[in-house]
């Protein structure tokens, strides 16, 4: 992914927030015979642990052919986007100044493995059901149905994990701009409404402000 130095969010946290958060990604592999695929899934985001490294899990049905190329000697790329909104040059101070795109975008690199063991298949579909289901007293639980009914569905999918390689974040959220042109997108943006301009809205004024590491630099220079 191009990303420029303006743009570049690198902050473990912050990008493993922000995959959590719009967990919906698009898994793309490419294979000599098979050639690109892109398969569109809910992920689930695993943080690193002692001898394991940050995994992304996930599924595919088994008719799904992709997941014959989930080959651990194979790198794959999954993609996460989230907010984005239009940006008009008219509402900037600046008059010399072409329209752009104002987006966010999270792209991990991995190396993939398949999951076979049932108990560990049943174990994940469980895990990611919890995760998007929650936990109240009226949440489904497959425990309700019959174990053989379960067992059946639970074979016709083939579960991965993605060992993470490397991940790149793009925040592209103004922070080119001057401060009186970013302050004139929000007020656009705001103004404007809707669930993704309000985010980049948001996200416009956070990036305005230096983060607290930024702060210790500039006192230590």
């Amino acid at each position: 992914m191009y990303v420029p130095t303006a743009f570049s969010e690198n902050r473990a946290e912050v990008l493993a927030d922000f995959i959590r958060e719009n967990s919906f990604g698009t898994l793309v592999t490419s294979d000599p015979e098979a050639g690109l695929c892109a398969t569109h899934l809910p992920f689930l985001f695993r943080e690193a642990t002692e001898g394991m490294p940050a995994a992304l899990l996930s599924h595919v049905a088994r008719h799904n052919d992709q997941w014959r190329v989930l080959l651990p000697d194979t790198e794959v790329l999954a993609i996460f986007q989230g907010p984005h909104a239009y940006i008009s040059p008219r509402w900037y101070v600046s008059k010399l100044a072409v329209p752009t795109w104002n987006y966010t975008a999270v792209h991990v690199y991995g190396r993939p493995r398949l999951i076979e063991e049932p108990s560990a298949v049943r174990q994940l579909l469980t895990q990611i059901v919890t995760t998007y289901e929650g936990t109240g007293a009226d949440a489904w639980s497959d425990t309700a149905l019959p174990d053989d009914f379960v067992d059946k569905l639970a074979a016709a999918v083939v579960a991965f994990a993605i060992d993470i390689v490397r991940i790149e974040g793009k925040f592209k959220v103004s922070q080119n701009r001057p401060m009186a042109d970013r302050e004139a997108v929000v007020a656009a943006l705001q103004a404007q409404g809707g669930e993704d301009a309000t985010a980049i809205a948001k996200l416009v004024n956070q990036y305005s402000r230096p983060t607290d590491e930024q702060s210790r630099n500039s006192r230590m220079t």
